[in-house]
């Protein structure tokens, strides 16, 4: 699942994700990915 979020920190991010199940999160052109407690950015 794929969505836009606001231009927030990343730890927010990964909190969001985490609450939400969301794996994948497009910021402002990248992907970001919440795995094992991580964040990983894709441009």
């Amino acid at each position: 699942m794929l969505i836009s979020v606001p231009k927030i920190k990343e730890k927010q991010l990964l909190v969001e994700l985490k609450n939400s199940g969301i794996k994948y999160a497009v910021v402002i052109g990248k992907v970001i990915r919440a795995e094992d407690h991580k964040i990983f950015i894709e441009e």
